[in-house]
Parts: C-alpha cells; sequence; structure tokens
C-alpha cells in the first residue's frame, strides 16, 4: 500500500536515502548517489541494462528540478524528477514533456520506490565522452549511498 509523503515532515535527502536503500539490493541494478556529471551532482543514478537513470529529487519546486534534470540528459539516457505524490498541472506535464525529462513520486513501500507518472523520453543529447563517464564513475561507487 503505497503512503502519502507531507512534504513538510520529510527532506529531499531523506527520500534520495530511502530510494537509494530501496534499490541498492536489487541485483539486476547498480545504484549510486551524488553522481557528477559536467560539474554538476546528480541525487540518485542507476544503471539497468547497460541505460542510465538519473534521479533529481525535489519537494516542491518542480522547475528547478526541470533544470537540474535536464543537464543530466548530457551523461544519461533518461532523466527524471522525484517528487511526493501531488496534483500535476497541465503546465508541468506540458514541460516536462516537452524537455523529455520524466516525473516518478516516490511511495513508501518495500521494492521499488517510484510510481512513474510521466515517461521519461531518450536522451537526444547524450554526449557519449560524458556517458563513459559515468558509467565509470558508477561501476567504481556502485552501492554508496550520500
Amino acid at each position: 500500500m503505497t503512503q502519502t509523503i507531507k512534504s513538510m515532515s520529510i527532506t529531499e535527502a531523506t527520500l534520495v536515502s530511502r530510494s537509494f536503500r530501496s534499490l541498492k539490493d536489487n541485483p539486476s541494478i547498480d545504484v549510486c548517489c551524488e553522481v557528477p556529471i559536467l560539474g554538476r551532482t546528480v541525487d540518485l543514478a542507476y544503471i539497468e541494462n547497460r541505460l542510465i537513470f538519473t534521479i533529481e529529487f525535489k519537494l516542491g519546486d518542480w522547475r528547478k528540478g526541470l533544470v537540474q534534470a535536464r543537464d543530466h540528459l548530457l551523461g544519461a539516457d533518461y532523466a527524471y524528477i522525484c517528487m511526493p505524490r501531488r496534483r500535476v498541472s497541465d503546465e508541468m506535464r506540458s514541460e516536462l514533456e516537452e524537455v523529455g525529462v520524466g516525473l516518478v513520486f516516490y511511495r513508501e513501500n518495500r521494492g521499488w520506490p517510484f510510481e512513474e507518472v510521466i515517461k521519461a523520453s531518450r536522451s537526444r543529447e547524450t554526449w557519449e565522452v560524458c556517458r563513459s563517464w559515468v558509467l565509470e564513475y558508477i561501476d567504481k561507487n556502485k552501492g554508496k549511498g550520500s
């Protein structure tokens, strides 16, 4: 059963930590926190089937998350913003879809910590050199939280 998270009672760091713990024991995923991409740091990134997924956690400011997640597209295959459950406005949906960044809601349960709300598009901006750096970083640091 999914529980609602009240943004006033939890921090972004807590959401990152809980999500990391949910993913780190999954044998088909390599996961790492605080992954560098060209001078920026991704809250959480994971590799599944040789594809790189990045997650930027936000409690409320989805526009700031969109700017950050958009930058992730240089080194990732798919970029997402993760937020507590909320109403998705038409404007929010439109802007995320236009850029190709997906939206997931954090869900407090055992297993997969994300509920996909808006599917991310495969990045058309990936710079292969940067992508290789991200793969290498996650491979060397997998299983390390923040």
